[in-house]
């Protein structure tokens, strides 16, 4: 088959820590035989730089032809010039797809409200068939940038987008979700093609975003003597307003504050690095931050570490987030604000604590509790290789290709 993964988002091989999702489903489609083609922005959203100044076509190592589509800039996440930036890319893929070989399917990033529609017409002209692939749930994420005072009218505020929504989900010939509970908007669509669930997962110790022979050359991470009876916390990944790095920020305040033995790992960027550059100056013998590491050095700082923070600002849609996997990697105990399948996950597994969203005085609880309960925290740690061992993203991602494979030996494609 030829399979096109349409995103605008994400992270190219050596961009970033973590292999993203396309890079992880088009990995196993070449496992499969199969070829993949991939379509993404040049504009990157997390850096909010370009990747490249206009068209460009890559060949990655496992035979992924990348198509690095160019489209506009934008710096605000909730904004009229992002909106705009996803009609320009939408609108060039289906330019441009004239000129490529026919696919057998599509696979179409979720949400995609403003970029999906006109990959969606092109589908059903073409008699392509469509597989959703649901990331996030927008708009209800929209609900957060509303005053407090209107936020529970968000349904009505948003009705048009949600009805876009509907209609993409009852367009796909299969719909593929991250977690359980993104099925709920898929059953209110009342969509009718098959459903699969595939889960990020836990990357493969082998790291598929640099080369092993480069590992070597790496250089380490300066981070001080770790004392006997010292813990230490990380969090790595996106320093964005969903993440409530404020409440983290007091939370770490306060324990600093009553002179505890810990430290403090930040790793990552984005628009909310200043919050955690202060912190850092301000508490510099207990709280470090390094910025945008490589993965490797990003694997040996976890192995410095006790337990990883999984923060989300109250009302996010996040369900299970690429860092939760990243951390049950480390084995490390989870301390974490999300509800949804993580918090229940959290809780049912004892790999970690839940806290509440928002609450720096509740965090703050966890923390001296992980600090005070090495037994527990220990336990954690157990908990979390096990469940990494059972979240493999390899094994998550053949299933995701098996779910195509299905997609595309049924029926004919939506109309």
């Amino acid at each position: 088959m030829i399979v096109w993964i349409v995103n605008p988002y994400g992270s190219l091989p050596q961009e970033a820590w973590q292999e993203y999702r396309s890079s992880m489903l088009a990995r196993a489609l070449a496992r499969a035989g199969h070829q993949a083609v991939w379509w993404i922005s040049n504009f990157e959203h997390r850096s909010k730089t370009f990747r490249s100044p206009t068209w460009q076509r890559r060949e990655l190592d496992d035979g992924t032809s990348v198509i690095v589509v160019p489209t506009t800039p934008y710096h605000g996440h909730i904004s009229l010039p992002r909106i705009r930036s996803e009609r320009v890319f939408a609108r060039r893929v289906v330019e441009q797809a004239a000129r490529e070989p026919k696919p057998d399917v599509v696979v179409l990033a979720e949400p995609a409200l403003f970029f999906g529609p006109r990959v969606v017409r092109w589908c059903r002209e073409s008699g392509v068939r469509l597989v959703v692939d649901v990331l996030d749930l927008w708009p209800e994420l929209f609900s957060v940038a509303l005053p407090h005072g209107i936020r529970s009218f968000d349904r009505a505020i948003f009705w048009p987008l949600y009805r876009r929504r509907r209609q993409l989900l009852r367009s796909a010939d299969g719909i593929v979700t991250v977690c359980r509970d993104y099925l709920v908007p898929v059953a209110v669509a009342q969509a009718t093609c098959p459903t699969e669930v595939c889960y990020l997962g836990v990357p493969p110790q082998t790291d598929h975003t640099v080369r092993q022979a480069d590992e070597t050359n790496v250089p380490e991470i300066p981070l001080p003597s770790k004392a006997e009876g010292d813990v230490w916390f990380v969090y790595a990944g996106t320093f964005g307003e969903a993440y409530d790095l404020a409440t983290v920020a007091r939370a770490v305040e306060k324990l600093v504050e009553s002179g505890a033995r810990c430290r403090f790992i930040f790793a990552g960027a984005g628009p909310l690095r200043q919050v955690v550059e202060d912190l850092a100056a301000a508490h510099p013998g207990c709280v470090h931050f390094l910025g945008t590491i490589t993965p490797v050095q990003l694997r040996r700082v976890y192995e410095s570490c006790d337990v990883g923070i999984c923060s989300y600002s109250p009302g996010s849609t996040v369900a299970m987030p690429v860092k939760l996997y990243d951390y049950l990697a480390a084995g490390l105990a989870i301390v974490n604000s999300l509800g949804r399948e993580c918090g229940a996950l959290v809780e049912s597994s004892g790999c970690g604590i839940n806290y509440v969203a928002g609450d720096s005085d509740s965090l703050f609880a966890a923390l001296v509790r992980c600090m005070n309960r090495p037994e527990e925290r220990d336990h954690g740690r157990r908990v979390a290789k096990r469940l990494s061992a059972d979240l493999g993203s390899d094994m998550q991602h053949d299933r995701f290709v098996r779910f195509i494979e299905k997609v595309v030996l049924g029926s004919a494609p939506q109309h």
